[in-house]
């Protein structure tokens, strides 16, 4: 591992250089106010006449890909990818006459040194590869003629950048000079470095990542690239939409269902990491296709998507009154006996098929508020209706 003092600008500068967001990181985060902070901290350095400002890390492994150079992003990427916004926002603004700059070349030294490469194809050119939904918001953005997508964190920030900007605080010259002096660590890991174990310790440090995205970032971070391409769109990315883009609760439920005891919310990182490592082996498709399994499950708890939709309405009830989810071999012991309007109704909960009770179903014993009744289609009384 090597890490070196270096200007942002120096770093993003050079039309052969791909800057990669491996399709583990968790999606583009930074918020308004976070784009605010850096453009205050900007308008300080000139007016403070500061030499420098220190932006943070990057994390990098670099890779060779023919003529070009491969910069995959470990760690980063919303400063990478906020002042790509902020640099895109200045060259969109001379370029439409809203800003003026006493460099004439100054638009395109921007978009050509630091945002694409003019010489590759239009679907190539963007030199910043965010991940899936993110790219095709930031890909819009170069596009005069397409619409934005307006409820994209990274159309957000540019419209901010792009708005504020022209309240005048500095002259674009000014701000361009301002971006320059960012300053960060560069560090670039090789190839006996071990990325996992650094994103844990540049991770343990306060930032602001959920379970899941720590998750997803274990299991993918090992693979190789083809791999972890072909994994996240066959299984991750589906488990996400499955889960309504809450994996943290929803993987903790599945390691209740799998150890029968429930990890603490903070913990369950490192659950998931003891269970993988204790009981569900190596092979990565595998877990991931099990994960993927009780997440289609899991979507009906979410959303009520029961084949049988006299069962929808109860389900969705049973969320909202917040009873935790129950997913097959779960929760509630198989054979336990319940009781509805005077009938007795038998827990199944090994075909597959997840069903719930109406809200005044009671067990004919004592049990905990998570004991909701798994059926089978043909275990259910006529009074589900």
């Amino acid at each position: 591992m090597n890490g070196n003092a270096q200007k942002l600008i120096k770093y993003m500068d050079g039309a052969s250089k791909r800057f990669v967001i491996p399709v583990y990181q968790r999606n583009y985060d930074w918020k308004m106010e976070h784009c605010k902070q850096l453009y205050d901290d900007l308008v300080k350095v000139i007016r403070q006449n500061r030499k420098s400002h220190f932006f943070g890390s990057i994390v990098s492994v670099q890779s060779e890909s023919g003529t070009m150079e491969e910069f995959l992003i470990i760690d980063g990427q919303q400063r990478l990818t906020t002042v790509s916004l902020l640099l895109l926002a200045v060259h969109h603004l001379l370029q439409k006459g809203k800003a003026i700059s006493q460099d004439r070349q100054l638009p395109e030294k921007i978009l050509k040194k630091y945002l694409i490469d003019e010489y590759e194809p239009e679907e190539k050119r963007v030199k910043l590869k965010p991940i899936k939904n993110d790219q095709k918001a930031f890909d819009i953005l170069f596009d005069k003629d397409e619409e934005h997508i307006p409820d994209s964190n990274l159309t957000i920030n540019y419209q901010y950048f792009f708005e504020r900007i022209q309240q005048g605080e500095l002259t674009v010259d000014e701000l361009f000079d301002a971006i320059c002096r960012l300053e960060i660590i560069n560090i670039s890991l090789n190839h006996e470095d071990n990325p996992q174990l650094i994103f844990e310790r540049l991770n343990s440090t306060g930032l602001d990542l959920s379970e899941g995205d720590k998750i997803r970032n274990y299991i993918l971070m090992g693979l190789k690239t083809e791999q972890q391409n072909k994994f996240y769109e066959k299984y991750w990315n589906r488990i996400e939409e499955f889960t309504g883009y809450e994996v943290s609760p929803f993987i903790r439920d599945y390691l209740s269902v799998k150890q029968q005891t429930t990890p603490n919310v903070n913990g369950v990182y490192t659950a998931f990491k003891r269970y993988v490592e204790d009981k569900a082996g190596s092979d990565v498709e595998l877990l991931l296709k099990d994960l993927l399994d009780y997440a289609k499950r899991y979507a009906i708890l979410l959303k009520g998507n029961c084949a049988d939709e006299r069962l929808n309405l109860p389900a969705q009830q049973a969320v909202y009154y917040g009873y935790p989810p129950v997913l097959p071999g779960g929760f509630a012991a198989a054979g336990r006996e319940y009781h509805y309007r005077g009938r007795p109704v038998r827990n199944i909960s090994n075909n597959g098929e997840l069903y719930f009770p109406p809200l005044d179903l009671r067990p004919s014993h004592k049990c905990a508020k998570q004991d909701i009744l798994v059926a089978s289609p043909g275990d259910h009384p006529n009074g589900w209706q």
